[in-house]
């Protein structure tokens, strides 16, 4: 790098240090994925630390170049702005987190030039996996990834174990004990681990691009295939033992998790030691530093487009919301031909926990019955401040695993009724629950997440909605856990439209 060492610090220090400044709305939600226990980034905080010392080394060693198309830095700047600006507009922390990682790069180039982001593209590419993903998207991911290294376990263990009917997350033992394979036991955490290790060490690794490709793309089977030998080396120890001997906990099941991360960075270095070939360094092709106008103006394209959103948002005339308390009946009549008394209901309050991440405006948990065998759940508000999410994450959290999702053509009538709605099968211990629920934004009802956000993202000035109904699944099943859900939502249909239609 011509100039001082120091002064290529400097600039790279401005491209991390103003982004993150625009930005600052979005770090809030990003803390709390990192923080968050049972999460899949527990590992974001070590990533700008990592990053940060590997490019000062990069700089430090002469092996940044500058120059090259600093023009091509306000492109990057106005997406970064557009990025920016939805979460301003609605809340998006995923964008902002992702709007934020382009404005980095932006000033990158503007203060660099193209060549200094090319030869910087190890650390920023790492910054990137500081971003945690949309939750829809890790239960996506997670669910098919836990099936898979379910059934590659019970491959390399061929004991008397055996998984569920109908796929289940129970492995059925000899001795007629459950053992419970959770969301964690998925294979994503480490996944996503050993993915961020593994662009660390092909960096490193000497050699050309498609060396460092093949130490990248190990990565990724390594991951899987760990997670379903340690599955299997489970299931042997509680085929002797039982369930307890691998419970959260113990250390049969820490110790294989330790272990699963030290026998799979061992098996990087290993591919990393073969597939590296003499060293790739050469003299660094010499380009002028661009001009320091170019990040300020880059800056101010950054800057501008979140700052406008959060004045429209300001300006903004607040839509009225409509109390769901007293327009949702209190009791429902018990099914024609039944002799029992009127079902009645008992409200529950939204925890200070899930009121945090949730920011409704308005909220409803209401259960029928002395048990609370019927439960409706309805949470709604103005869509930048109101994040609704998948009723599964919320599941996950109060320790149900998700069994199987699947969408279901809409039941009953109801005033524009979504073409489909989604059905959720959850375990807790012995307890089974059958759960449909549905979205509404942009004033239009349905059963896709990714409708929903697209929605939300269009029209973020009008309310969105989250509806869901929930009941345990008893002996009968899953075909009569149907019928008596249907029934539950057809008495409610007609209150849920009314409501409904004001959003």
């Amino acid at each position: 790098m011509p100039g001082s060492s120091g002064s290529g610090l400097t600039r790279v220090l401005i491209a991390l240090v103003v982004p993150a400044a625009v930005a600052v709305p979005v770090w809030p939600w990003i803390w709390d994925r990192w923080m968050r226990e049972g999460g899949y980034f527990g590992h974001g905080p070590l990533v700008p630390v990592v990053a940060l010392l590997w490019g000062a080394w990069l700089i430090r060693a002469g092996r940044v170049r500058t120059g090259g198309w600093t023009a091509s830095s306000l492109l990057l700047a106005a997406f970064a702005g557009a990025l920016l600006w939805v979460e301003a507009v609605r809340g998006a922390g995923f964008f902002g987190g992702v709007g934020w990682w382009f404005g980095t790069v932006a000033l990158i180039i503007a203060g660099l030039g193209v060549r200094g982001a090319i030869d910087l593209r190890g650390p920023l590419v790492f910054l990137l996996l500081m971003v945690p993903w949309p939750l829809m998207a890790v239960e996506d991911i997670s669910l098919p990834l836990k099936s898979f290294a379910m059934d590659l376990g019970l491959w390399l263990a061929p004991g008397l174990a055996v998984r569920e009917a109908g796929g289940g997350a129970h492995v059925l033992l000899p001795d007629g004990g459950r053992l419970l394979v959770g969301e964690v036991c998925s294979g994503l955490r480490s996944l996503i681990a050993l993915l961020a290790i593994g662009w660390v060490v092909a960096g490193l690794t000497r050699g050309g691009p498609l060396r460092r490709l093949a130490v990248l793309l190990v990565s990724l089977p390594v991951a899987v295939l760990s997670n379903g030998v340690r599955i299997a080396v489970l299931v042997v120890i509680a085929e002797d033992g039982g369930a307890d001997a691998v419970a959260p906990g113990t250390f049969a099941h820490d110790g294989t998790g330790v272990l699963l991360y030290v026998v799979a960075l061992g098996l990087l270095l290993l591919v990393s030691r073969f597939a590296g070939g003499a060293s790739s360094a050469r003299a660094p092709s010499v380009g002028p530093v661009p001009r320091l106008a170019w990040v300020v103006v880059a800056t101010l394209i950054i800057a501008a487009p979140p700052a406008v959103g959060r004045l429209l948002v300001a300006g903004a005339e607040e839509v009225p919301l409509p109390d769901p308390a007293g327009l949702i009946p209190s009791a429902l009549t018990p099914p024609p031909g039944s002799r029992e008394p009127p079902i009645a209901s008992r409200d529950v309050p939204l925890d200070e926990g899930a009121a945090r991440v949730l920011r409704p405006d308005g909220f409803l948990s209401r259960l029928y019955g002395r048990t609370g065998a019927y439960h409706l759940c309805l949470v709604f508000g103005r869509s930048r401040t109101t994040r609704l999410h998948a009723p599964e994450i919320c599941y996950r959290g109060s320790g149900y695993e998700v069994v199987s999702r699947t969408g279901r053509p809409f039941p009953v009538a109801l005033s524009d009724a979504p073409e489909e709605l989604q059905e959720l099968v959850l375990v807790r211990g012995a307890e089974s629950r059958l759960t449909w629920y549905w979205y509404r934004a942009g004033g239009r009802n349905t059963g896709s997440y990714t409708k929903f956000v697209w929605s939300s993202l269009v029209e973020p000035k009008k309310p969105q909605s989250l509806v869901w109904l929930s009941i345990p699944l008893d002996q009968g099943g899953l075909p009569t856990g149907r019928q008596r859900l249907q029934w539950f939502l057809g008495e409610l249909a007609p209150s849920l439209g009314k409501i409904l239609s004001r959003l």
